[in-house]
């Protein structure tokens, strides 16, 4: 799920979504992309 919401916002060759226009996140739509990285992350930090 996370692989398929980021390739929509960054190109795999750069920064940003190359010739296309950037898309934009509603405050909730962020907030809850940031969160669930945050979690993902803090699980994976933890089997380590």
């Amino acid at each position: 799920m996370l692989t398929k919401m980021f390739s929509d916002i960054h190109n795999p060759f750069a920064h940003g979504p190359g010739q296309s226009l950037m898309p934009t996140l509603s405050p909730e739509q962020a907030n809850w992309t940031i969160e669930t990285a945050m979690t993902w992350i803090k699980r994976l930090v933890r089997r380590f």
